[in-house]
C-alpha cells in the first residue's frame, strides 16, 4: 500500500482512513504515507484501526507528512485490546493545531479522549517529528520510542500515557502548558531530554535557527537488547548528528 503526494482538505471525517478488516491471508500488506498535507479534518488526519486479530504484522511508515488542524488526532492508531504484530515508524511529521499530535486510543475507542492506549503493546517508533501548538503533543502505548521529538506549545502538556517498555530520549519540550511527562509508567526510560530551552524554530517551515539547541542534538539510532529498532537514514542528516525535530537545517 501506497499513499503519497496528496493535499487533502475539509474532509468530513479523517484524511486517510486505513481499515484493514479481513484475517488470514487477506490481512493487508505494508504500507507507506509519504509527502502528504492534512489540513482542517473533521476528525483525525489519519486514522488507522489495528482490528482483533493476530499475527496481522504489517509495518506502516508515515512520514514526511504535514498535518493541520485536525479536529482530533493528527495520527489516531486504535486498539482493540489485542496484540496484533503490527509495527509503526513515525518520523519527520509535522503535526500542528490538532487535539493531539499523536493519539493511541484503547477499547476500540475512536472518540478521541487523550487518555492513551494501556492495552496497546504494538511497537511504535515515533522520532523526528514536530508536534506544535496541539492541546496534547503524544500519547502512548506499552512500547513507543520517542526520540528526537520537537515537543512545543501543546497547551495540555508534551506527553502522556507511555507504558511499561516504553522509551522518552533525545527530545526537547518547551512552553508546554502542563507538565512535560504526564502520567508515565515508572519504567519508562527518559534519558537526554532537553526542557525549557526555545529552540528557535521559523513558525512556517519550523526550520531551526542557526544558533537552535535542536541542531545535531539528536541521536541516530536507537538499540535495545541488541535489537536495532531505529536507525536514521544518513539523507536526513546534514550535520554531525540528527537535529531534533522534523525538519533538518541544512
Amino acid at each position: 500500500g501506497y499513499v503519497g503526494y496528496n493535499t487533502v482538505e475539509n474532509d468530513r471525517d479523517d484524511g486517510l482512513d486505513l481499515d484493514i478488516r479481513l484475517g488470514g491471508n487477506n490481512h493487508g500488506s505494508d504500507i507507506v504515507i509519504e509527502h502528504n498535507t492534512i489540513i482542517d479534518s473533521n476528525d483525525d488526519g489519519i486514522e488507522i484501526r489495528l482490528y482483533d486479530y493476530p499475527d496481522q504484522n504489517i509495518h506502516y511508515i508515515l512520514r514526511n507528512n504535514k498535518i493541520i488542524s485536525s479536529n482530533n488526532a493528527a495520527i489516531q492508531i486504535i486498539s482493540y485490546d489485542i496484540f496484533t504484530g503490527k509495527t509503526f515508524d513515525i518520523h519527520h511529521n509535522i503535526l500542528t493545531e490538532c487535539k493531539v499530535g499523536l493519539g493511541c486510543m484503547e477499547g476500540t475507542n475512536t472518540r478521541e479522549n487523550i487518555a492513551g492506549a494501556t492495552t496497546m503493546d504494538e511497537l511504535i517508533c515515533f522520532y523526528n517529528n514536530t508536534l506544535v501548538d496541539n492541546q496534547m503533543g503524544a500519547t502512548g502505548g506499552n512500547n513507543l520510542i520517542a526520540m528526537n521529538n520537537l515537543v512545543i506549545g501543546n497547551t495540555q502538556g508534551g506527553f502522556k500515557k507511555f507504558g511499561k517498555n516504553s522509551v522518552a530520549i533525545n527530545n526537547l519540550f518547551f512552553s508546554n502548558g502542563a507538565e512535560d511527562f504526564v502520567d508515565f509508567a515508572e519504567s519508562v526510560i527518559r534519558e537526554g531530554n532537553i526542557f525549557s530551552v526555545d529552540p528557535y524554530i521559523d513558525n512556517i517551515s519550523f526550520e531551526p535557527a542557526s544558533n537552535s539547541k535542536c541542531i545535531d542534538a539528536g541521536k541516530q539510532n536507537y538499540v535495545l537488547n541488541g535489537k536495532i529498532l531505529i536507525d536514521i537514514d544518513a539523507k536526513y542528516i546534514s550535520g554531525t548528528a540528527p537535529d531534533i525535530g522534523a525538519v533538518e537545517r541544512n
